[in-house]
């Protein structure tokens, strides 16, 4: 039960929580409610489901993480579950909807646009979700990213960092 309600005790989670609850918040409320010019609960599933081919039933869940995923960033509430949540809700959007325009956001007014937001929300998500990040986090701690962080030093010339790595300091 630790796993769900235990919190990081750093103010850069607090950041990146804050971030999520107002992106998300304004996303979902255009989506469920048609705030901010938004289409709306029925007319957005029905868009899913005959642009995306996604289940009336899976859109709705979709909605309400983002909208109670919001709330639980906002409040530090039962943040793991819903950043897990919301990474796979975006996971989705940039598989389903994003990927074929690209990268970068902003396009030409009528073309879609690319991964480069959802993306970023997605990382944002996976931050906060420990069982995703700690492996991540271990991974880029261990030798072998050193060694690999060792070689992009000894090629860009930058001595201090070269130095830090080889003390076993941490960069901060």
């Amino acid at each position: 039960m630790d796993w769900i309600l235990e919190t990081t005790p750093s103010f850069s989670f607090v950041f990146l929580r804050l971030g999520l609850a107002v992106a998300f918040f304004a996303h979902s409320t255009q989506q469920i409610f048609g705030w901010f010019d938004g289409r709306g609960l029925t007319a957005m599933l029905a868009n899913w489901k005959e642009k995306y081919g996604i289940p009336t039933p899976i859109g709705v869940i979709g909605m309400f993480t983002e909208f109670f995923g919001s709330f639980a960033m906002l409040l530090g509430f039962l943040t793991r579950p819903f950043a897990l949540g919301l990474a796979i809700f975006m996971t989705v959007a940039i598989q389903k909807a994003h990927w074929e325009h690209g990268f970068f956001l902003a396009r030409r007014p009528g073309e879609g646009s690319g991964i480069e937001y959802c993306l970023a929300l997605f990382l944002m998500a996976v931050a906060l979700h420990r069982w995703i990040a700690e492996p991540l986090e271990i991974l880029f701690n261990s030798r072998f990213s050193r060694v690999v962080m060792k070689s992009l030093v000894s090629i860009s010339g930058a001595a201090r960092l070269d130095e830090i790595l080889d003390s076993g300091q941490s960069v901060k």
